[in-house]
């Protein structure tokens, strides 16, 4: 299909491998698109003969990379600015975007790898590390979906569903946590 799709054809060629970079991009910069989707069906298509896996490994690499860094600058300059422009709650958005910044200093991997791009950049976290830990994320989970893919077949989109459900509920619970303590807080200041 990804490949019928650019070129009409059972071949592989080069649009089928620009497409796959440019959903993974797109998908790592922080925008609503199919990009492990596409990933792991090209898994699939190179596991079938229809794709070289080594080609959709490196192009989807680079494209997460590369859409991980625009993400990541996106944040930087434009993520910031929106948080901070006046309005209601502008010195409590501007507090806890203090906290988000001593938070993705102590613990920034974690967040590379979990949260999107543009975080990192919101709580400005050094670009040097950054390109690391972003470098390190763009070739886990590109080994991850491409090769399950590859060796496992469209059944490794449940195992990911899953493991991106474990993420956000896990997620979810801290957020919850933290707003309960804040509550408790400001309820009570001696604490």
């Amino acid at each position: 299909m990804l490949i019928s799709a650019v070129s009409g054809t059972s071949e592989p060629t080069l649009g089928a491998y620009a497409l796959l970079f440019a959903l993974m991009l797109l998908s790592w910069a922080g925008l609503p698109v199919a990009g492990q989707a596409a990933l792991v069906a090209a898994g699939v298509f190179a596991g079938r003969d229809r794709l070289d896996v080594v080609h959709v490994l490196a192009v989807a690499g680079a494209g997460s990379a590369i859409g991980g860094w625009f993400g990541y600058w996106l944040g930087r300059r434009g993520g910031r600015a929106l948080w901070t422009m006046r309005g209601p709650f502008r010195q409590r958005r501007e507090d806890e975007l203090a906290r988000g910044e001593r938070l993705i200093e102590r613990h920034g991997a974690v967040a590379v790898f979990l949260l999107p791009m543009w975080i990192a950049g919101v709580g400005r976290m050094a670009w040097r590390r950054f390109l690391v830990w972003n470098s390190l994320s763009a070739l886990a989970w590109t080994l991850v979906a491409g090769l399950g893919g590859y060796w496992i077949g469209p059944s490794i989109t449940h195992a990911l569903g899953l493991a991106n459900t474990a993420i956000l509920a896990t997620t979810a619970v801290v957020v919850g946590l933290a707003l309960v303590q804040v509550l408790r807080r400001r309820r009570d200041p001696g604490s």
